[in-house]
């Protein structure tokens, strides 16, 4: 309860800058070179840049997978050599990736040249890529110049270049890595630069004297695995920046998911055999979206409901405008046994979507409990109440009764989840 009282007090505050609904997670496909070149040697120790970029981005993956749809691709590909087939889609974007990325980075080895204009224009292709509802983004990792479909090097970052823009003009951004020490730098930086996201007053370290001075750059680069990880977060915050101060969630509970005369009700989606689950929720009519109640009513699942009085004395809880007996103040147990999924709260024991959600109090009593308008702001609370599971929405909480919520506590309420995001992206 106290946690919940705390994080509508920092919502209130910071609620003129809560945007009043979040966009879609991004898709993010890592698209990894695998040429012969990864197998070189970074001493020290002496581990080959395939094995250090596979560190890096198991690394990467894991910590973002439930706000960051995550896929991976490899060019060329690993049935491939030389420059053809240029790619393969390794692992589709989605939530919760990190194993199936980590697996299949795990089951192959570097080969072959470096198609990269080839290796684009695939993944422009991919669905992945092509679903205009969310951002999309490209972490292209390579270790050195395009090296196909001929021996000029200039011709094909052309090529890279023309595929790039391309990307761009439908909407998706490329990140440019460019690992170790055989890179081309006015070649990559061409590339960063068509792929809409170049760095801001970088410096990267000079191929040609890579101890001495750095020299201004476009492209990420980097050169062992703390490098690279580091390169990893500065490109997470960028793209997180890409969301312009929106929050990231795929549910239907955000404020305004749902088309008008439909509500959000809970979902649950397994990921990864069953070992994570997100509540996406689902539109679904909304029984009171045309009903219309007197004074001192209030719609619920369709039906028009009498307000409570007053607040009802300890023991008991309003139920449809009349005080019954609190099944929670008898010695029963309503707390939840496990955390409930996210925007679901714990009521008399079970988790499920909060009543109180898509309840319009009348003036007369703005506060919602379970349900049921109060006219006061705190319904009593039984000792035994419980705890809130989840503040993902509503005025109801703990294992029996939560202090109501109004429409516009409600509101805060809604948000605290988008809170929970932004501050979590800022530890």
């Amino acid at each position: 309860m106290r946690w919940l009282g705390l994080a509508a007090t920092a919502a209130l505050g910071i609620l003129a800058s809560v945007p009043a609904r979040a966009e879609k997670c991004p898709n993010m496909l890592i698209l990894l070179d695998r040429s012969g070149s990864m197998t070189d040697p970074k001493p020290p120790p002496a581990v080959s840049k395939w094995s250090i970029a596979v560190q890096a981005v198991n690394a990467f993956v894991p910590p973002r997978q439930s706000v960051m749809r995550f896929g991976l691709a490899v060019f060329p590909s690993f049935t491939g050599d030389g420059c053809t087939p240029p790619s393969d889609l390794e692992v589709s974007c989605e939530f919760y990736n990190a194993d199936a990325i980590a697996h299949s980075l795990s089951s192959g080895d570097p080969g072959g040249n470096t198609p990269t204009s080839a290796a684009l224009d695939q993944a422009a292709a991919l669905p992945d890529l092509t679903d205009g509802t969310r951002r999309r983004f490209i972490v292209l990792l390579t270790d050195g110049d395009p090296t196909c479909p001929g021996s000029d090097k200039d011709a094909n970052t052309t090529l890279a270049v023309n595929s790039l823009n391309a990307l761009r003009a439908n909407g998706i951004q490329t990140f440019v890595i460019g690992f170790g020490t055989d890179v081309g730098p006015a070649r990559l930086d061409r590339m960063a630069a068509a792929g809409g996201v170049p760095r801001v007053n970088g410096t990267c370290a000079n191929p040609a004297n890579p101890t001495g001075p750095r020299i201004a750059c476009k492209y990420y680069d980097a050169s062992d695995l703390p490098t690279l990880n580091a390169t990893f977060d500065e490109i997470a915050s960028v793209a997180q920046g890409e969301l312009q101060g929106n929050s990231c969630d795929d549910s239907c509970y955000v404020i305004g998911a749902c088309p008008a005369g439909q509500r959000c009700t809970q979902s649950i989606q397994s990921y990864d055999q069953g070992k994570y689950r997100l509540n996406l929720g689902q539109c679904v009519s909304d029984p009171c979206a045309t009903v219309v109640c007197g004074s001192g009513k209030f719609c619920r699942e369709g039906a028009c409901v009498d307000t409570c009085s007053a607040p009802c004395p300890s023991g008991k809880y309003c139920d449809r405008g009349t005080c019954a007996d609190d099944p929670c103040a008898t010695g029963l147990s309503c707390v939840c046994t496990q955390g409930c999924d996210k925007f679901l709260v714990c009521l008399s024991g079970t988790c499920q979507d909060d009543p109180c959600r898509y309840v319009t109090c009348p003036s007369t009593a703005p506060y919602c409990d379970r349900g049921s308008c109060y006219p006061a702001s705190a319904p009593l609370v039984p000792a035994d109440a419980g705890t809130v599971a989840d503040a993902g929405g509503g005025g109801s909480g703990g294992g029996c009764s939560a202090s109501g919520a109004g429409p516009g506590l409600a509101l805060v309420l809604a948000l605290v989840p988008l809170l929970a995001f932004r501050l979590g992206k800022r530890r």
